[in-house]
């Protein structure tokens, strides 16, 4: 069907292209000389062929809901607009062919159930989602600027392909609500998504990395120009891989969590910034070459958390700690830390994590055990504004926060204590949670008595210990004591004899 000049298909009914199999010219609309097509609401245009004119408007449906072939959206002239909606559905593919799509505020791109394929050519705004199963891959240089991709939604980059966030020398917004692969086969094949100018990162999505081990340039985001990727608070990127762009600042959450794996982040020109979370978990390694928030051996912003046996690697010298670090579980290795002697920041370790000191240790922040231990080789200082916050899940050994020193200890600040659901302790019991063999100076602010969760604890100790003693434990509740007596009667009853 050869479009001449401006056409308007309007109506209710529907075009049918009806061609054999993949033979998409076989059922074909097309430029048959200035061609302007536009598809009003309530039309629709589906089967299996090719839309190829000057100028298409869709205000109406475009769909690809021939199972197993390919509906071509393909254009050598003007960029095609959707003011609704375009999509893959009952196993069909939706196939968008080196041409512009510009979406309009209701455009929206959909694998429902189908596939679609965006090769190469530029998607600009609207909203990208799949649903029952249906895909969305991207291939073949294919340019994203400022697409939503939509709660649940996936959006691939297929295997040893380029995919690009570019908007000119205008910011681009990516509003990502699903999930963003990139490598969607898990291979050895250099995939990427490509950065050009500023770059935001929005929504509550994920950007998963997905290279094969640790070939982390096949799952790469990389500078293609200027680059200046901005993550915002609330979005992750994740998996295994390479971010290696000019400029990268991160307000969301970085996090290694491919087991046995490396996420990298380098840089060979300005140096990152995290105000948002760094994180290795579930195995994985996090490693940077460089990071601005280090400097005079100071780590300053952001929140670094290593779970686990999980792997953290930062530029090396950090000795002073005025940010959030996080050991959380065993086994957690974060060398770049090793020499720590301050904390003005916030300093946890969780879920029997153990931190050892190579030196004397000063806090001025906050040391939150929970419950955990803290080992300092040599002297251990608390100013005044320092807060201790001492876990528990139970009072025998292995189930409090303890503080080892090999020397002295001197107390000033706030003494806290947290416990966990499932706390259980005796009247009598002492948790000796500080050991000092050197002697211990000085005081908590807090002396106690420390009423938690119905438990009251005294602040008691030695020339080189402190321990919480309990003194009281909960009462029983109402309910207890009326089900305890109701119990009580029921036993006096059964035990009283018979009349004869």
């Amino acid at each position: 069907m050869g479009i001449v000049g401006s056409v308007e298909l309007a109506g209710t009914g529907s075009i049918v292209l009806n061609a054999n199999g993949n033979a998409t010219a076989a059922a074909l609309i097309f430029d048959a000389g200035s061609s302007n097509l536009t598809q009003d609401s309530g039309h629709t245009i589906s089967g299996t062929g090719e839309i190829n004119v000057d100028e298409f408007t869709n205000s109406g449906t475009v769909n690809a809901n021939s199972s197993g072939n390919t509906l071509l959206l393909e254009t050598n002239s003007q960029a095609y607009v959707n003011n609704n909606l375009i999509e893959g559905t009952s196993g069909g593919t939706l196939e968008e062919s080196s041409t512009t799509i510009n979406n309009g505020a209701n455009g929206i791109i959909e694998a429902n159930g189908g596939a679609v394929l965006l090769y190469g050519g530029t998607i600009s705004g609207g909203t990208l989602t799949s649903t029952a199963g249906g895909e969305i891959d991207a291939e073949n240089n294919t340019n994203l600027v400022n697409i939503t991709l939509s709660s649940g939604s996936n959006l691939q980059i297929l295997d040893g392909s380029t995919a690009f966030a570019n908007n000119g020398n205008n910011n681009d917004l990516i509003t990502n609500d699903g999930t963003i692969t990139i490598n969607k086969g898990g291979s050895n094949a250099r995939t990427g998504l490509g950065i050009v100018g500023s770059v935001e990162l929005a929504g509550t999505g994920s950007i998963v990395l997905n290279a094969n081990g640790n070939a982390t340039a096949a799952a790469l985001i990389f500078d293609a120009g200027s680059s200046n990727l901005t993550q915002d608070s609330g979005h992750t990127i994740s998996g295994t891989g390479e971010i290696n762009v000019n400029e990268f600042t991160n307000n969301g959450t970085v996090n290694a969590n491919s087991s046995g794996n490396t996420l990298l982040l380098q840089t060979n020109s300005q140096a990152y910034v995290n105000n948002g979370t760094y994180q290795a978990s579930n195995g994985g390694t996090l490693a940077a070459n460089s990071l601005s928030n280090i400097s005079g051996g100071f780590l300053t912003g952001g929140t670094y958390e290593v779970d686990a046996n999980s792997t953290m690697n930062l530029p090396n010298g950090i000795t002073g700690n005025a940010a959030t670090i996080i050991l959380n579980g065993t086994n957690t290795s974060f060398a770049a830390i090793s020499g720590l002697a301050t904390n003005s920041g916030t300093f946890k370790l969780e879920n029997a994590a153990t931190f050892k000191t190579t030196g004397n240790f000063t806090n001025s922040g906050t040391i939150t055990l929970d419950p955990s231990s803290l080992n300092v080789i040599g002297n251990l200082t608390l100013s005044s504004s320092s807060i201790l916050d001492i876990g528990a899940i139970g009072a025998q050994a292995g189930q409090f926060s303890t503080v080892d020193t090999t020397g002295s200890a001197e107390l000033a600040g706030s003494l806290e204590v947290s416990l966990e659901n499932g706390f259980t302790a005796q009247v009598g019991d002492t948790l000796t949670f500080l050991t000092a063999p050197g002697g211990i100076t000085g005081a908590f602010a807090t002396t106690g008595p420390f009423d938690v969760n119905g438990y009251v604890f005294d602040l008691v100790g030695t020339s080189t210990t402190r321990s919480l003693q309990v003194e009281a434990t909960p009462e029983p509740s109402a309910a207890g004591i009326l089900l305890l007596g109701g119990l009580g009667l029921l036993l006096v009853k059964r035990r009283c004899p018979s009349r004869a």
